[in-house]
């Protein structure tokens, strides 16, 4: 947990995208050539709507060809509707291009997220696109990615390149981040540094943590560790995990500032208390050992239940032998196994272990859901089965009913379920009978 994969970040560009644009391509010649391919769509699109012109396909096809080497998202598919003589699903096309004048930035972009989640890449990436050139930082980045990756439009490096340069000059961080990125991979320091500088200026909180780390190593820059704490506690208060952990340790071990392990646990605990799960983790563990804060195995429950909520395996793994072993709890068997479940699912193969020691249950995930459910929860999905006509379920809703587990208790109702059990011919509403 205390070190940070430089290039783990939702946006990369391949090891070559600082290559890729060795033809000289610039932005305004790729927007000079997507707007001649908006052109061509668009009159494509009037082709198919002119109800008077016959040879339609032959001027639709012909136009949607220019936009297809142009690299226009939607061309490939429009042009198969050409060939198709799906007239009627391009007129439609046609109509709702034209809704799209006049756009906010904004409101095209939150078309392209939709767009994307349905899984409609092609008319995602070209409103990306369209949000972009109006000037939407966001636009910017995700565009040229989709040009990085080809995702709903032609892969094309060389005009990713030039969109994260023009996103990077106009301010982004996220652009600045990623040419930081692309600039590292290729040995290429004093450029990756400069851009993770402008971008940690800019708010990036994986720039703030990247800095900190050639700052912590002395790589590129000479080794200084009041540089790195400066960056780790900024990212720290940005909540970015790696920053808060670093930013901890420096504390804890005198890295750049005095020891102080009070300090270092103060870290931990804004980190936890703005729900990250690592810093969670970690504080759960300071009042386990009393490291920097007095011992409490209440605070330290508190803190490995928050952080296994929101799957930290490790926290998941410790709630299962807290409960195991009765640390700090009282030992409890289903919870235990609960979440040493959820802990072997987690990847946290030691969980394995712990099971197959205490003499516990692999669960299927079924199994595991019911085990999460609450006793209300329980009895809800027990009487919904009842209803329906189980006899065994019944006889667990009578049971529940008669012990006011999961409901409030109710003898009268639960004799009464218990008789249509046995009515019902439930074998085990005979044993319940007799007990």
């Amino acid at each position: 947990h205390e070190t940070h994969d430089r290039h783990d970040t939702h946006i990369t560009m391949g090891n070559d995208a600082s290559k890729a644009n060795a033809g000289g391509l610039t932005f305004v010649d790729h927007i000079a050539a997507l707007a001649a391919a908006d052109r061509a769509v668009e009159a494509a699109l009037a082709a198919a709507m002119d109800e008077e012109l016959k040879n339609w396909r032959n001027v639709a096809r012909a136009r949607l060809q220019e936009a297809v080497r142009a690299g226009h998202e939607m061309a490939p598919i429009l042009l198969k509707g050409v060939e198709k003589n799906t007239r009627d699903a391009l007129k439609n096309m046609g109509n709702l291009m034209k809704t799209l004048d006049g756009e906010s930035a904004e409101t095209l972009l939150t078309s392209g997220m939709s767009s994307a989640q349905s899984g409609m890449w092609e008319t995602a990436a070209m409103l990306f696109r369209k949000a972009a050139a109006l000037g939407n930082h966001d636009g910017v980045l995700i565009y040229a990615n989709r040009l990085n990756d080809g995702r709903g439009v032609r892969k094309n490096l060389a005009a990713s390149n030039v969109w994260m340069r023009h996103g990077a000059e106009k301010g982004h961080a996220g652009c600045q981040y990623n040419l930081g990125i692309d600039a590292e991979r290729t040995g290429d320091i004093k450029t990756a540094i400069a851009w993770y500088t402008k971008a940690a200026e800019n708010g990036s909180d994986k720039a703030m943590v990247n800095l900190g780390m050639f700052y912590e190593k002395g790589n590129g820059v000479p080794q200084d560790w009041a540089q790195a704490l400066r960056w780790y506690e900024a990212a720290a208060a940005l909540k970015n995990p790696t920053g808060i952990q670093n930013a901890a340790n420096c504390h804890n071990h005198g890295w750049g500032t005095p020891k102080d392990l009070a300090a270092g646990t103060a870290v931990l605990r804004r980190g936890a208390e703005a729900g990250v799960p690592i810093a969670q983790a970690r504080l759960a563990s300071c009042y386990e050992r009393g490291e920097g804060v007095e011992k409490s195995w209440p605070e330290a429950i508190r803190w490995y239940t928050a952080a296994a909520e929101q799957g930290e395996g490790v926290s998941q793994f410790n709630l299962g032998n807290c409960y195991a072993n009765g640390w700090g709890v009282a030992s409890n068997g289903s919870k235990a196994t609960y979440w040493y479940n959820r802990a072997l699912r987690s990847g946290v193969h030691q969980a394995l272990g712990a099971l197959l020691r205490f003499g516990l249950p692999m669960l299927d995930d079924e199994d595991l859901q019911q085990l999460a459910m609450t006793p209300e929860a329980k009895y809800a999905k027990h009487l919904a089965a009842a209803e329906a006509g189980d006899a065994e379920e019944m006889d667990t809703v009578a049971i529940l009913l008669l012990n006011g587990e999961g409901v409030k208790a109710d003898p009268e109702a639960g004799l009464a379920w218990l008789e249509r059990a046995l009515q019902a011919g439930s074998p085990s509403a005979m044993v319940t009978k007799g007990n």
